[in-house]
């Protein structure tokens, strides 16, 4: 899930690697999440 690789190359300890990676791809799961309920609220309303 690392959409950003060029994030990772500046760091060279693993932990922060771990965690940068895992707040981002909470934030995917969060903003793709929320696209799905926008794109459900906008198909049941028309």
């Amino acid at each position: 899930m690392n959409f950003f690789p060029f994030f990772f190359e500046r760091f060279d300890n693993p932990l922060q690697n771990w965690l940068l990676n895992g707040i981002i791809t909470a934030e995917w799961l969060l903003y793709r999440g929320y696209a799905q309920r926008l794109a459900a609220c906008a198909a049941t309303a028309f």
